[in-house]
């Protein structure tokens, strides 16, 4: 027999009993349930419109992972019909998927993202701006230098953060509704509110633009990113932070600023494709944007001779007497790290320039110093 100053379980009492214990919140006291206790004990009638409304399609047993591998041939059957690689930029800037566009401040980033926009509006896609740069009345001029138009969406320092939940909501859903979208985030530093640096954050953010890109599989993101001041990156890890980001793309544009003279109102740089799954990583485009008509010029640099490398490597080692560092040198005159280091063995080999140590230890380049004696006279002096 049950004491019954013995308290309650939970689970002994009886619906009634557990109701008023919540709504008075009266001391639980353990008593035995007989059977008319239960029949006190609500249940629902099963019926049509009860039980399960959303149950796992057959034969999955509510694994979502059954089913995950399937055989070569089906594979190779189902892909075969997806559509050829096409391009917004010939060669360069696919017309879907993840691409990061890397470059020092104020090289050309948001004019070559910018031209992916235009080329996509024109198509009558969706196009949604993030701009957290600039001037609105600097961004507006560009637009029109390009003669923009279409569906172009634009947010402009509206503190857009990817990593705000409620925030990446809203980008999804719009661009889940939107047609074949291109998304252009600049720059990626304003994206987040972490440390780019740190490794745990990085891997949260790339999840969050995996996210974005996603939502709709037509879409097109792009993300402008500033380079490393680490010079000793390969060219795939030239963006700065954490190296995740560049495992994250497909494709990887970095820039370099082509000089032009104010009058001739144009924008030149050079656009080298350090990544890409389609298309040949390594290619070099030089891009030159007409600003009074928006048009753009495409032209391939060739490969730079032995002579025009030497004559840069001479010039940018006059202008740094302290000698520079091997790394730098390609930094300094926009070519090609491995060229540029191949010359760089040859002029040392002929004797014109020299390696040194800088104060800081460190290894450097310099030109050879020219002897300071009179070179001997084959004449007479006159007595």
């Amino acid at each position: 027999m049950s004491d019954e100053n013995e308290p309650k379980d939970a689970t002994d009492l009886t619906a009634r009993e557990f109701e008023d214990a919540v709504a008075n919140r009266k001391p639980m006291r353990r008593t035995r349930r007989t059977a008319s206790d239960a029949a006190e004990v609500p249940v629902p009638v099963l019926g049509v419109g009860t039980g399960n409304q959303f149950p796992e399609p057959a034969g999955t047993n509510g694994n979502r992972w059954e089913g995950v591998f399937e055989p070569l041939e089906t594979f190779l059957s189902r892909v075969q019909n997806e559509p050829e690689p096409a391009w917004l930029i010939p060669d360069l800037l696919p017309d879907r998927g993840k691409v990061f566009i890397v470059a020092e401040p104020s090289a050309g980033k948001t004019w070559l993202a910018l031209l992916a926009c235009k080329s996509a509006s024109s198509d009558s896609r969706d196009v949604f701006l993030v701009e957290e740069e600039g001037s609105g009345r600097g961004l507006g001029w560009r637009l029109k230098a390009l003669n923009m138009a279409g569906r172009v969406h634009i947010a402009h320092a509206k503190s857009v953060l990817i990593d705000d939940s409620a925030c990446r909501a809203e980008l999804v859903k719009r661009i889940r509704e939107a047609v074949r979208p291109v998304v252009v985030f600049d720059p990626f530093t304003s994206l987040h509110s972490g440390n780019e640096n740190d490794t745990e954050h990085s891997n949260a953010v790339r999840r969050h633009l995996t996210e974005v890109a996603n939502a709709n599989p037509d879409s097109l993101v792009i993300v402008c990113h500033h380079t490393s001041k680490n010079l000793e990156r390969s060219a795939m890890y030239a963006g700065r932070g954490s190296s995740v980001f560049a495992g994250w793309t497909d494709v990887q544009l970095n820039l370099t600023h082509l000089p032009t003279k104010k009058e001739e109102h144009r924008v030149a740089f050079r656009v080298l494709l350090a990544k890409s799954r389609e298309g040949h990583r390594g290619l070099v485009r030089d891009l030159l944007i007409d600003l009074a008509t928006g048009e753009v010029e495409t032209s391939d640099p060739g490969e730079a001779t032995a002579e025009e490398l030497d004559e840069l490597i001479l010039a940018a080692l006059e202008n740094a007497p302290a000698g520079l560092e091997p790394s730098a040198i390609p930094k300094v005159i926009k070519r090609r790290k491995g060229e540029t280091l191949a010359r760089c063995r040859a002029l040392s080999e002929a004797g014109t320039i020299e390696s040194s140590k800088s104060p800081n230890g460190k290894k450097v380049l310099k030109l050879v110093a020219e002897s300071t004696d009179q070179p001997e006279s084959d004449e007479e002096v006159a007595p």
